[in-house]
């Protein structure tokens, strides 16, 4: 039995158990396995059945428990072995980048660094192909792609992530796809922001040309919620709090077997954007978000208006980890 029908197995057993002795159910089965059922769920349980946890696995949930004490170094070597199994490697950063990463970390302490290349939607979806076959633990529907994108017919948002730097006209409006520069006050095009973020610091630029930005965020499987519309939450989104970092956070709890249940958005910097007759933005008309879809176990990023208010959205709280 493979750990995915192992799940399915405990899963099962786990739900013909009236709701008022589920707990001592969990309770057992943690005793017996040496897992704590109540905060890594049912998929952890089914792996430890299956195989002893590996140095990764242990590893990944020090990385995404709050309460761990983990050093910036320790961060950054986790981080590039998880890359490693997609296919991505992390570059290098100097002494005085680590040491700026490590006064950040220190300052957001339960927050962990999160690189994230700035990928074109085509490699967003192969960065989550890649995790679904990788990680075992996922619970990623087998007959179904791991990340969902509107494709460029359905919206404005999947129009522009296909062509980013292009304008999409819909009757006498004009949009185009923008991202808040370092200091968040200008609101650039994607080829300029990713300038904008190596010129600035904030960003590196690998060997192969892919800008990496190394956000300090809430990486907790559910992070904090506000009751406010997507408009006002993206004022409060860092630059780089890009779309690939809460997408490779969703990854990780799918590594780690414990995606959210709930239906949680985190907006992202990346939004649509009306703009005046020169072409300049004028206002945010639709803000990118990432979530776990429970029911059709998949991840979804897709653009929210702007006036959109709902109590299951939420920013992760990032800061640039590379300009303490």
């Amino acid at each position: 039995m493979d750990s995915k029908n192992a799940l399915e197995a405990v899963a099962a057993i786990r739900d013909k158990v009236p709701t008022e002795e589920r707990a001592d159910f969990d309770a057992q089965l943690a005793e017996t396995y040496g897992h704590a059922v109540e905060t890594a769920g049912p998929v952890a349980v089914a792996n430890q059945v299956q195989t002893p946890e590996t140095d990764f696995e242990a590893t990944l949930k020090q990385f995404l428990d709050p309460e761990a004490e983990m050093s910036a170094e320790d961060q950054l070597v986790f981080m590039g072995e998880f890359y490693g199994k997609l296919g991505f490697k992390v570059p290098e950063l100097d002494e005085e980048q680590k040491a700026k990463l490590t006064e950040t970390i220190e300052k957001n302490p339960g927050k962990r660094v999160m690189p994230s290349p700035l990928l074109h939607v085509n490699w967003r979806h192969r960065l989550a192909e890649k995790a679904k076959e990788a990680f075992p633990s996922n619970q990623f529907r087998d007959d179904q792609d791991p990340l969902w994108t509107p494709n460029d017919t359905e919206t404005l948002y999947g129009k522009l992530l296909r062509q980013p730097d292009r304008t999409v006209k819909e009757g006498r409006t004009t949009y185009g796809l923008g991202y808040k520069a370092p200091g968040g006050e200008v609101i650039l095009g994607q080829e300029a922001f990713q300038t904008a973020l190596v010129e600035s610091g904030h960003g590196v630029q690998a060997e192969d040309r892919t800008v990496w930005v190394f956000p300090v965020m809430d990486v907790q499987v559910q992070s904090e919620r506000t009751y406010a519309s997507a408009g006002d939450l993206h004022q409060k989104v860092d630059p780089t709090e890009v779309p690939e970092a809460l997408i490779t956070t969703q990854m990780l709890h799918q590594a780690n077997g414990t995606p959210n249940t709930a239906w949680h958005v985190d907006f992202a910097n990346e939004a649509v954007y009306e703009l005046d007759k020169k072409g300049d933005p004028k206002a945010v008309a639709r803000v990118a978000g990432v979530r776990w879809d429970p029911g059709d176990r998949r991840v979804r990023s897709r653009a929210w208006s702007a006036g959109n208010r709902n109590a299951y959205f939420g920013v992760r709280g990032a800061e640039s980890g590379l300009k303490a």
